[in-house]
Order: structure tokens, then sequence, then C-alpha cells
């Protein structure tokens, strides 16, 4: 059961679906990744806290379906896809600056 992820500052992408369906995951912290790929959190219900760094590219579905995520910070973002947070019930806060 993973409940949070830490990924190491030189871990620059989130592949496809890395993360899907972890239900048990609420926070992910990624410092110094800068693409995370369609679908790589997709339904991760309970995840609430995801911290980035240099996140430049969002992919299709890369969130969706994170009913628990109320907040995220983008400082770097640059692409986010289509449907990248589609089905969230919490989401509040964007910053995309």
């Amino acid at each position: 059961m993973i409940e949070e992820v830490n990924c190491h500052i030189g871990v620059k992408k989130v592949e496809v679906g890395a993360f899907d369906r972890c239900l048990s995951l609420r926070r992910v912290i990624m410092l110094g990744v800068e693409v995370v790929q369609q679908g790589a959190f997709w339904n991760c219900k309970a995840l609430t806290d995801v911290q980035c760094g240099k996140l430049e590219i969002i992919g299709i579905n890369a969130f969706a379906y994170c009913e628990s995520l109320t907040s995220i910070n983008l400082p770097s973002a640059k692409i986010v896809d289509y449907r990248a947070f589609i089905h969230r019930k919490a989401l509040t806060n964007a910053n995309l600056w």
C-alpha cells in the first residue's frame, strides 16, 4: 500500500499510468520531474497533496478522477493537456505561475 511517493531529484518523467488507480496514494513530491505523462495518477482518489518544482508538461488525464486533490502548484507549467484534471471534485486552486 503506497501512501507517499518522493521522486529523486534526478527523475525527469512519470510514465504513462505509473500510479494508475493507486487508491491509497495521498502525497506526491516530484521536485525534479518535468513531464507527467498520460494517466500517470489517474483515479488516485486519496491524493490530496502534489508538490512540483520543474513540472512543465502534464499529459491527458494525468490527474483525472483525483477526487481529493484540492490544490496544486504548477509554477513551471507550459503545457496542460486536454482533460488533465477532469472529474476532480475538490480541486479549487491551481496556481500556474
